[in-house]
């Protein structure tokens, strides 16, 4: 692939001016162009490949569905010109996935796909302006995060969210011994000895963060709650309750 002029201001704006993964594909999934970002990622990816134990996963078979779905996403791309977005896990964190039609020079169509992390109160919704589809794409690679039950869960945000542990206790309805036995839990599992290391877990998952002052404004007029979680975090805590109940 032959991209657009190094002198064109948007094409240098998506791929240097910010913190987004670009990609081309092909309609087969064939990457034809990534910027330095994406291929820093992807260096980190192979490199960690087989010096990292791997993480439990929730689902068998979940990481071919996934990928079986983001083929289906790039050809109707390159051949209806339709565009898609979705959240996903991506190493233990919440990303954004937009993937939109890129013309050629010989009006063929190839598939641009734009990832970056998402904030604690996003959702993926539909976008009348530019025609995108919201979809619901499994977690292939939920990471860390695919090891914590729905309760752990909880508390791991709250803790991230800077809440006492009498605090949590009395929004979850325990016992301040009972949030005590879960943050023993998640400090084995995820290797953190105090609360600021596991409240730094949440917010690299992009489950909680500070707010900036415009999304603070935006909370006064709806209240953002933390625990209520998108549909691909439920969906990877329902696994790991369904996987418990199995075993």
């Amino acid at each position: 692939m032959i991209p657009p002029s190094p002198d064109d201001p948007v094409w240098n704006a998506l791929l240097h001016d910010g913190d987004l993964c670009v990609t081309v594909c092909d309609r087969d999934g064939n990457i034809l162009f990534s910027n330095e970002i994406s291929e820093a990622w992807r260096r980190w990816e192979m490199a960690h490949a087989s010096s990292q134990a791997p993480i439990e996963t929730p689902a068998e078979g979940c990481a071919d569905v996934t990928d079986q779905i983001r083929l289906e996403i790039r050809r109707r791309v390159c051949d209806e010109g339709s565009s898609f977005a979705y959240e996903s896990f991506c190493h233990g964190m919440r990303h954004r996935i937009s993937v939109r039609p890129l013309e050629q020079a010989d009006g063929s169509r190839v598939a641009l796909v734009v990832c970056r992390r998402m904030h604690p109160w996003e959702r993926v919704e539909p976008d009348p302006a530019t025609g995108t589809l919201a979809v619901d794409v499994p977690a292939s690679d939920p990471g860390i995060i695919a090891t914590l039950s729905p309760r752990e869960l909880e508390v791991m945000i709250l803790i991230g969210e800077g809440l006492s542990y009498a605090e949590i206790g009395k929004r979850l309805h325990r016992s301040v011994r009972t949030i005590e036995r879960h943050r023993d839990r998640l400090g084995q599992k995820l290797g953190a000895t105090n609360r600021v290391q596991i409240a730094r877990f949440a917010i690299r998952a992009g489950l909680c963060e500070l707010p900036i002052p415009p999304d603070e404004a935006r909370f006064a007029e709806t209240p953002y709650d933390p625990l209520e979680l998108s549909a691909p975090v439920r969906e990877v805590a329902r696994r790991r309750t369904k996987r418990s109940q199995e075993v």
